[in-house]
This record gives C-alpha cells, structure tokens and sequence, in this order.
C-alpha cells in the first residue's frame, strides 16, 4: 500500500513539467490567436468605414435627373447646383425617386438595396429644411438607359 501511494507520487512529479509546458505553449497559442483575431477585425472595421466611390455621375439638370453606375458619386459643387434648383421653385413638397430598368425584371434584393442606399445618399445631400419629402424606389423605368438614375420632382 505505502509502494503505491510513492509509485503515485513519483508519476505526479515525473508529469509536473510536463504539464507545466503545455500549460506554457497552450497560453501562447491563446495569446497569438487573439492578436490574429483583433488585427483582422481592425482590417474589416477600417475597411467598411471608408467611402466608396464609383465612377462620376452624370447630372441632367434640365429632365432634374441624375445617371450613375452602381454607387451615386456627386461633388459638392453638383449638390449646391440641384439645392439651388429646387429651392428656385415655390412649392415644398419634393418627390426623390430611384429606379433602374431592371428593378421589375430580376428578383435581385441587392439592385433595390444599392437603389435604397442611392437614395438615401442623395437625401442626405439635400437641404430638406422647409420641405416636406418623398422617397420612392420607382416601378417605371425613367432612367430610360442601361445605368440607375434618381430623379427629382418639385410639386
């Protein structure tokens, strides 16, 4: 019985450092994985917080419509001109439609999306103070071309 509880002894003590060093490498690995983990999150918050930019789009000031590809991408200086148009007119109400001649025609919840957060973005630009507005994603197909559009209506 005293031979057993010394042979037990022994094998706690022959294992101690050996668990010791696992212990150690096992605390490194959680160590590395979590610097692994937080730089990779720094990379995919830095990179959704950027503005994206798409190609320039194009204003028709005289049909109060603008063309873009995907993502609108106006100046400041195209935003000061529409705001001054629309606060030319008397009345206060303004309709901001989007469409795309290809909203009816897929079952595409990305293209309403994109159509959404166009505008949504073009809204944003607005000086929507004293007037009362409207956003719509349009049925119809005003853009009358292959690009998405967002035109505007003073009423």
């Amino acid at each position: 019985m005293l031979e057993d509880s010394i042979s037990d002894q022994t094998g706690d003590d022959e294992l101690a450092p050996m668990v010791d060093g696992l212990s150690g490498a096992l605390c490194i690995f959680i160590l590395i994985t979590t610097v692994f983990m937080i730089s990779g999150i720094e990379t995919v918050v830095t990179g959704i917080g950027r503005t994206y930019t798409g190609h320039t789009s194009l204003v028709d000031y005289s049909r109060d419509i603008v063309y873009f590809d995907k993502v609108l991408s106006l100046s400041e200086e195209n935003y000061a001109l529409i705001n001054e148009r629309i606060h030319q007119r008397v009345n206060k109400n303004i309709t901001i439609e989007a469409s795309n001649r290809d909203v009816n025609n897929t079952d595409n919840p990305h293209l309403k999306r994109d159509l959404t957060y166009n505008l949504l973005e073009f809204k944003k630009h607005i000086d929507t103070r004293s007037i009362r507005v409207t956003l719509k994603i349009s049925d119809d197909d005003i853009c009358q071309s292959k690009s998405s559009c967002i035109k505007w209506s003073v009423n």
